[in-house]
This record gives structure tokens, C-alpha cells and sequence, in this order.
């Protein structure tokens, strides 16, 4: 929201053109409408400084992974940004005195958005849930090479079966998933 403020500012002083990018942070309001702008924007700073957290979902907690799944993708679906940066490392790796590293689910769910499957150059394309559960949300991206990447979040706590139609698929027609959640951190499989 203040951005939008301070946008407003930059372009009734006749500005925004020596602007490249807009970009904003989400600690004192989420990115859950586009910015009124022409420009990329990107949400380059964000996080959570709740106690390191592993969990995917207990209780619905800010640090936990499901929750930013869900943010990540409302910021481009909802607020339609085209960057998306986290901004406190320590919150998504605990490194130790020793050789252990643990990875909380919060990266993870930050992979699934990352350039292993959205890659530059990507677009947006639009998606959504046919005839299927309201605790399904969908994204997804059409990247150069003619592969298309689908983030579906299932913020219910029963397995859903999701059909997929007009998408192009490499690797002869397959399509390839990937799962997180309690106990899995990208697995990969197959549909």
C-alpha cells in the first residue's frame, strides 16, 4: 500500500519514466493487487522473524512453508509482479558451528517459483480450477523454450486429483511433478 502512495507521488511530478522497474516490500501490507503501473514491479523484500521453522503446515503460522507458497503466488497472480525476492536467508537455511545444514520448508516452497521452473523470460499465463476444490490454487508460466510450468497449492487436508488441459509438455508428452509438503521437499514424479 505505501508503495502505491509513493508511486502516485513519482508520477504526478511527471516521473515514472526515469524509472526501470517498481519494486516494494511486504511487511506492512501484502502484494494482493497490481501496482498502476506500466512498469515491471517486483517484490524484492520480505519476510518473517519468527524462530526458524521447519514445518510445512501445523497451524497456519506465518514462518511455515505453505503459508509462503501462498504468498509467493498471490504476489503474481493478485498483484501480478514479475520478481519475487526473500529477504532473510537465516529464516530459510540454519547453518551451524558444524557441518549441518538444515533447510526449513519455506525454501522449498520458494523453489517451486524459482528458475528451475520459471525461467527468464517467462510470462504469466493465466490458470485456474476448473469444476475442482476451492482449496486449490493455481499459477502458471510459459517459458521461452515452449515448456510450461503449473504451481498448484493444495491448502486443503485432502489429496486432490488435478487434470491439466492445453498445456505444452516436453520430454514426449510428460509431465513432470514435484511435491512438498510435511514430509516431501521436491520430489519429483511423474503424472
Amino acid at each position: 500500500d505505501a508503495q502505491q502512495e509513493m508511486l502516485a507521488g513519482i508520477q504526478a511530478a511527471g516521473e515514472e519514466g526515469t524509472l526501470a522497474l517498481v519494486t516494494g516490500h511486504g511487511y506492512s501490507s501484502k502484494p494482493t493487487y497490481p501496482l498502476k503501473t506500466d512498469l515491471k514491479v517486483w517484490q524484492t523484500e520480505w519476510s518473517t522473524f519468527d524462530p526458524i521453522n521447519y514445518d510445512w503446515y501445523v497451524a497456519g503460522n506465518s514462518s511455515e512453508g505453505l503459508t509462503w507458497a501462498n504468498n509467493i503466488q498471490k504476489a503474481f497472480t493478485l498483484a501480478n509482479v514479475t520478481g519475487h525476492l526473500y529477504w532473510w536467508g537465516q529464516s530459510l537455511l540454519f547453518v551451524n558451528n558444524t557441518s549441518e545444514v538444515k533447510v526449513t520448508k519455506r525454501l522449498w516452497a520458494h523453489a517451486h517459483f524459482g528458475s528451475k521452473f520459471i525461467r527468464k523470460g517467462a510470462r504469466r499465463i493465466d490458470a485456474g480450477v476448473v469444476g475442482g476444490s476451492s482449496a486449490l490454487n493455481v499459477s502458471a508460466f510459459a517459458n521461452t523454450d515452449g515448456s510450461t510450468a503449473v504451481q498448484v497449492i493444495n491448502n486443503g487436508n485432502e489429496t486432490e486429483t488435478v487434470t491439466l488441459q492445453g498445456l505444452k509438455t516436453l520430454k514426449h508428452g510428460k509431465v513432470v511433478t514435484y511435491l512438498t509438503n510435511q514430509d516431501n521437499d521436491l520430489k519429483r514424479g511423474y503424472a
